[in-house]
């Protein structure tokens, strides 16, 4: 499929953290926006992330939706395999969460052309700590004890 497009390249972006990304997609459904620009109402409305239902247009266990969000990047990166195709791997935390200039730059140089200077107009929709935005932060953070996922409760 990939080749009858003419692709010729891919840039990837992964957010590590899958709870944040499910809570900032929960915070977005809830302002009704999902990106923010300087001077939106910063103000990050409180969500109840339900562990065993998190209803993101049908249901899931959340341990099995965090499990389908890796499963489906992994399905990406062997499609790409598989298609030959050389790729830019950006992750959010890394190049683009304190600086999305880190990442602009990553994707210039592997399209091999030279930045110019950007001032990026969009911010994070939550900066909080997850047990500042998630009221339920309690019964989550029993339901991720132990897993592999566990980590994602405290990390940024």
């Amino acid at each position: 499929m990939l080749q009858r497009q003419q692709v010729s390249s891919a840039v990837v972006l992964r957010r590590r953290n899958g709870l944040r990304r499910i809570a900032s997609t929960l915070i977005a459904l809830r302002r009704g926006k999902y990106q923010m620009r300087p001077g939106d109402d910063p103000a990050v409305p409180r969500i109840k992330l339900p562990p065993k239902s998190v209803h993101l247009g049908q249901k899931y266990e959340l341990n099995a939706l965090l499990q389908a969000i890796d499963d489906e990047y992994a399905q990406l990166e062997a499609v790409l395999d598989r298609a030959g195709l050389p790729r830019c791997a950006i992750v959010y935390e890394y190049d683009v969460q304190a600086d999305p200039k880190v990442g602009y730059c990553k994707i210039c140089e592997f399209l091999q052309v030279a930045p110019v200077p950007i001032k990026p107009a969009l911010q994070r929709i939550n900066d909080l700590p997850l047990s500042e935005v998630i009221v339920n932060f309690a019964e989550v953070r029993g339901h991720l004890a132990g897993s592999r996922f566990e980590w994602m409760l405290t990390a940024d």
